[in-house]
């Protein structure tokens, strides 16, 4: 995953806070990286629970490099797909 990095086209600040995005993530976990228009880019990275539903982490970083404040969010759904909890982080 970390070698399909340079071809995002991100700038080298961007692609290292993605990149320890990826060093978190475990085995399990599935990791999107989507570019956004003003430039910056936002990894999501969701991780199945035990139970049957599923956790999403998911932050904004900036063309410098630096996530963006109230862009960490995690939000938890339950195995019907229902929102049971969401947690802004910073």
């Amino acid at each position: 995953m970390k070698a399909g990095l340079d071809s995002l086209g991100l700038k080298p600040a961007q692609a290292a806070n993605v990149a320890r995005a990826l060093d978190r993530a475990g085995n399990s976990a599935t990791v999107t990286v989507e570019t956004l228009a003003d430039g910056s880019v936002r990894v999501t990275t969701s991780v199945p629970g035990r139970a049957g539903g599923l956790a999403n982490y998911s932050k904004v970083i900036d063309a410098s490099g630096q996530t963006v404040p109230g862009s960490v969010v995690q939000s938890a759904y339950d195995p019907a797909g229902n929102l049971v909890h969401y947690d802004p982080k910073f």
